[in-house]
């Protein structure tokens, strides 16, 4: 039986779950009418985060300068300063780049999705976590099939579709829990 006390919090977190949903839906459309645009700006974001990730574990290496792992720690801190800097001044080769790796990641993503639905099965909207990983096994074979050649815009489309596919998903997913909850909660 479910106390008062763990519906609210329950509810609470399906909330920020919903939020989270269209948070997704938003980004996932901007991505759609922007594609180009958004292609760039995960490349630099990618591009920062290895400049900023190596410069920490450039910190990291340091404080343990005198541990038998310092040179390999600070070998790969300027590796990834360096790769970041790379992707940072070629960002045509960073989007081609991206776009491949992101083809992969959203393929994977689509078989864990497909996974999942068949995991949670018996509940409410599993559908939508099935056809969010059916459209996403889809767009990651979309993406190799036209790389390099639709590199630039195709990222940022395909992106968006996975996330505002996957943000329908959380959503839906949220809503049915939803559901869940309140008829529990009249059951007791």
């Amino acid at each position: 039986m479910i106390n008062s006390e763990d519906t609210q919090d329950l509810k609470k977190g399906l909330n920020w779950t919903i939020a989270l949903g269209i948070i997704l839906v938003l980004m996932g459309l901007g991505a759609i009418v922007s594609p180009f645009v958004a292609a760039v700006f995960v490349t630099i974001i990618l591009g920062w985060m290895f400049v900023v990730g190596g410069i920490l574990r450039g910190i990291d290496a340091v404080r343990s300068r005198y541990e038998r792992s310092f040179v390999w720690r600070l070998l790969i801190s300027i590796l990834y300063v360096v790769l970041g800097m790379l992707i940072l001044t070629n960002l045509f080769s960073g989007v081609l780049s991206l776009t491949l790796l992101i083809g992969i990641f959203i393929f994977i993503q689509g078989v864990f999705e497909v996974i999942l639905a068949f995991q949670i099965r018996p509940s409410g909207n599993w559908i939508w976590v099935l056809l969010s990983g059916l459209i996403n096994v889809i767009l990651g074979i979309l993406i190799w099939s036209k790389w390099p050649v639709g590199a630039a815009w195709i990222l940022g489309v395909l992106v968006g579709i996975s996330l505002l596919t996957t943000g329908i998903s959380v959503i839906m997913f949220a809503i049915a829990a939803q559901h869940v909850i309140r008829e529990a909660t009249l059951d007791s």
